[in-house]
């Protein structure tokens, strides 16, 4: 089988996962990843986490590697939403402000 043909009989998920997956790898340096998790409704499980870094020392021994915590990201349900402007809230008594803001 070619590596990049699809297998046949995929589930709808497992074309979901790929399709995602295919995704986060063409549009890596564009700025479309947070927008595609935000609309895939998968933020809270991919953005809900811990950055590190990795940290080389050079010794007279060799390298000494060890990574660190860079970022503590964090992702409320209710950021799928932005916040509609106080200043439109208030000219329209009937408007609502979006969940959670």
């Amino acid at each position: 089988m070619n590596p990049f043909e699809l297998k046949a009989g995929m589930s709808k998920i497992e074309m979901r996962l790929l399709i995602q997956n295919e995704r986060r790898k063409e549009m890596a340096f564009e700025e479309h990843r947070f927008y595609d998790v935000r609309r895939w409704k998968i933020a809270e499980t991919v953005f809900n986490r811990e950055l590190h870094a990795a940290v080389i020392y050079q010794t007279n021994t060799g390298q000494i590697r060890q990574t660190v915590p860079v970022l503590k990201m964090n992702f409320e349900k209710k950021m799928y939403l932005a916040p509609i402007p106080f200043s439109e809230v208030i000219k329209n008594p009937k408007m609502v402000q979006n969940p959670g803001w």
